[in-house]
């Protein structure tokens, strides 16, 4: 194989697995893996975002306490999505 598709899914999302194409010599057809690190946080992405000029609904970067929240909640207005940073891999 010359290239890998990765699709969805796991290993689309997997920078060490990028790393490992790449070390390979097979063209990875997918984001190189400094973009899978940089995206792969919510709040990193929104960062990133936000410095690029993308328009964005209101938010706030990380969250530490429920205090904090619901602060931030009231000065977005409702409804709002309060949403993990990392993890799952996309299940659930």
């Amino acid at each position: 194989a010359q290239a890998i598709y990765p699709g969805y899914g796991f290993l689309s999302e997997s920078a060490e697995f990028a790393e490992a194409c790449e070390a390979a010599g097979i063209a990875f057809v997918g984001p190189t893996p400094l973009q899978i690190r940089e995206f792969g946080l919510k709040h990193r992405s929104r960062e990133l975002a936000a410095d690029a000029g993308v328009p964005m609904t209101p938010g706030t970067g990380l969250l530490a306490s429920l205090g904090e929240a619901l602060t931030q909640a009231e000065r977005i207005g409702y409804p709002v999505i309060l949403q993990s940073t990392a993890g799952g891999g996309g299940i659930g």
